[in-house]
């Protein structure tokens, strides 16, 4: 009987545990979602701006938190439908907005990087859309 009701209450614990830690992921997930998007925000705002050299320095921030932020979380939910999509629609939008920086930036006669503006508003879309298909909080 003891047996019986010492396997009974680790039983009860595991079941407990289980959901409380894939909360505290979710948790986890739900701050990185709000520092990728104050990596993202700064160079939206400086390619409608046209701001060269803030544009850049900024999309170099954008890039090493999306690299922070896919590394951990892309595979987080591979079953859930579309995503992994997500981050491959952000990995390319993000792509493509540096490299309009970048050769703008190293292109002395360049001054406009309004262009890489549209990438990125794709990249808030998509985050949108993650947090909202996926049952995580909207700001």
């Amino acid at each position: 009987m003891r047996k019986f009701l010492v396997l009974a209450v680790l039983v009860a614990l595991c079941c407990v545990a289980v959901p409380v830690t894939a909360s505290a992921k979710d948790a986890e997930l739900v701050q990185s979602m709000v520092d990728f998007d104050k990596a993202y925000i700064p160079p939206m705002f400086y390619t409608s701006y046209n701001s060269k050299p803030l544009s850049l320095k900024s999309m170099a921030i954008c890039k090493a938190e999306w690299a922070k932020f896919s590394g951990a979380y892309s595979d987080y939910r591979p079953n859930y439908v579309n995503w992994q999509s997500y981050f491959v629609t952000i990995n390319e939008a993000i792509a493509e907005a540096d490299a309009i920086i970048t050769s703008c930036a190293l292109n002395p006669s360049c001054t406009d990087v309004v262009p890489a503006h549209e990438p990125i508003e794709l990249v808030r879309l998509t985050m949108m859309e993650l947090r909202t298909h996926n049952g995580f909080p909207k700001f």
